[in-house]
């Protein structure tokens, strides 16, 4: 659900103004967020964008509603909704958020978090919570589990993986304001569902880049696929290697031609500013060759 909420209302599209967050902005993002959930049916005729919080100051409203619902007109399921809010840490089953004047929200049941094993704090996170009574004698309706997942801000819910990818994000948007004094512009998206072409006779395992670049001059060029290689694993390495056919394919749902694929490495340098300079020179000379129709990589 969160993926289909984010993806439909262009949360995914990363914009270069969204490293500036602003109130403005976060109020279009959730208009948007709200006009997607009009697709979700959650119970039988009851749709999400009638049980949808975005944002903790919408939760007790949503609560309210909640509470005043009869669970036999809910069918099969109980009468619930979903809170959507941006937090800081999790700590004993409880979101914090960063401000001290907020009280942290208590979580009844499990709280998963997107790569958990990672012992690096990746604040800020978005929440996706399940809002509900916790057993028929309650009355009142609590946050009974919740899913986080690493975002890019406040006022821009776009999920990243890693702290790295959020340094790709950064290193793509420098390059996105050099190619804009050329009158190059283009959008950069990080899809969340799986992509793959169908090839017959084998299984195929996900295909979900971290990052798509398209060109908007030239709308049916070739797609560049940025791929974050956040580990120096070998494992994880050479997993990331074997899905270069299937990211490369992406683009053969549209034309004859295939996706150009460019890997940020910084661990293959021999410093932070090489790894940026080498990144943002094949990124940008990818780019210009795909917009002047020169591409022959």
């Amino acid at each position: 659900m969160l993926c289909e909420l984010l993806t439909e209302a262009r949360v995914q599209e990363i914009n270069p103004e969204d490293h500036f967050p602003t109130l403005e902005r976060f109020n279009a993002m959730t208009g948007r967020i709200k006009a997607a959930a009009t697709q979700i049916e959650i119970a039988d005729g009851r749709f999400l964008n009638d049980w949808i919080a975005v944002g903790l100051s919408e939760l007790p409203a949503l609560k309210s509603r909640i509470a005043a619902e009869n669970a036999d007109d809910w069918g099969a399921s109980r009468p619930h909704g979903i809170l959507l809010c941006n937090f800081h840490d999790i700590r004993d089953r409880e979101i914090f958020f960063n401000n001290d004047q907020i009280s942290p929200v208590p979580v009844l049941g499990r709280i998963a978090v997107f790569g958990e094993r990672e012992a690096a704090n990746r604040h800020p996170y978005l929440a996706i919570c399940l809002i509900g009574k916790p057993d028929a004698k309650s009355s009142y309706p609590a946050v009974l589990r919740a899913y986080a997942h690493p975002c890019m801000n406040w006022a821009k819910w776009a999920l990243t993986d890693s702290i790295l990818e959020r340094e790709t994000i950064d290193a793509i948007q420098r390059c996105r304001f050099g190619l804009s004094n050329r009158d190059i512009q283009i959008r950069l998206t990080k899809p969340l569902f799986d992509m793959n072409v169908n090839m017959e006779g084998e299984t195929q395992p996900a295909c979900i880049p971290d990052f798509l670049i398209e060109v908007l001059s030239r709308p049916l060029s070739r797609t560049v696929v940025i791929e974050t290689m956040g580990y120096t694993d070998t494992r994880y390495r050479n997993r990331k290697l074997r899905l270069k056919d299937y990211f490369t394919a992406i683009d053969l749902r549209r034309s004859d031609k295939l996706a150009r694929l460019i890997h940020h490495d910084p661990s293959q340098f021999g410093s932070e500013d090489e790894a940026k300079r080498e990144f943002y020179k094949s990124l940008r000379d990818d780019i210009i060759s795909i917009n002047n129709g020169t591409d022959q990589f």
